[in-house]
């Protein structure tokens, strides 16, 4: 066959097209992009040149070293775990019955909307007078002018214009498109609850004000997601068949050998002799 055919020899050692293309194959893209650019031959004279140097390792026996010996078996294990850990994500299939009962139960995921958000950096009330920010007070109150004007219909570009300052208050001015859980906690609570067109109320953190105005909403079907949902069940699949494993083949672990690394010593305080002495 046509994998069979012998296209290079290294002394008595014969490789066929099918070893050659196995090992193209598992190239990394870069490496394989190299490859179409410069043809087969530097591939082929480098795994030439690969061979020699094995054989002349097992001539000079450091294939029976105790080192390579471990490495050699280290590398075995790598290889056997990442068999059986393609194995268990084949046999973790999603049937399109489960992609849409999932979709089914859990729409409220799938639904996307379009925001436009306000932030506005804090400062402290006893920060430097050329601290960027608003004072809580000046925060609140420009924040309260900012939902206003979206509220009454302005032009985006115009509130945009007329309350934006560089890295102190900034407003989207284009709508972003989020998804539940992309956004502040708190704020995405409150954002999937308002109608079309409402402000959310005023969001407060330690560094910023937060708030958003809800521009529409709509529900993605279930085409739009299948590929999404089959990948989520099938890493939940893989998951549990993984814990399954753990669970019936128990791991010790020596607990001074692993223990956590010691918190770094304080830095040691000066002897009284090389403090400064008082004048």
């Amino acid at each position: 066959s046509p994998g069979g055919k012998v296209v290079l020899r290294v002394g008595e050692k014969e490789v066929t097209q099918a070893d050659l293309d196995s090992l193209l194959g598992k190239l990394n893209p870069q490496v394989q992009q190299t490859v179409a650019r410069q043809g087969k031959r530097p591939f082929g004279e480098q795994y030439a040149m690969m061979l020699i140097l094995s054989g002349q390792a097992v001539d000079h026996h450091l294939d029976s070293s105790p080192e390579f010996q471990r490495q050699l078996a280290t590398q075995r294990v790598q290889m056997l775990a990442q068999a059986e850990y393609d194995a268990l994500t084949r046999q973790a299939a999603v049937t399109p019955e489960e992609t849409g009962k999932y979709y089914s139960e859990h729409q409220t995921e799938y639904e996307e909307v379009k925001v436009r958000q306000v932030v506005l950096r804090k400062k402290a009330d006893d920060a430097a007078a050329d601290t960027q920010g608003l004072s809580i007070a000046d925060g609140r109150a420009r924040a309260e002018e900012i939902r206003k004007a979206l509220t009454s219909g302005t032009e985006a570009n115009v509130v945009v214009k007329d309350f934006s300052v560089p890295n102190v208050v900034v407003i989207d001015s284009e709508p972003r498109t989020v998804r539940r859980g992309q956004l502040l906690p708190d704020l995405d609570k409150a954002v999937f609850q308002l109608k079309d067109g409402e402000v959310s109320e005023l969001l407060e953190t330690p560094q910023v004000f937060v708030m958003a105005q809800l521009l529409s909403r709509r529900q993605l079907e279930q085409k739009d997601v299948s590929r999404e949902i089959e990948n989520k069940l099938r890493q939940q699949k893989l998951d549990a068949a993984l814990a399954d494993l753990r669970q019936k083949n128990p791991i010790w672990m020596d607990d001074q050998y692993f223990a956590a690394p010691a918190a770094p010593a304080a830095p040691n305080a000066p002897t009284p002799s090389a403090q400064p002495q008082p004048k």
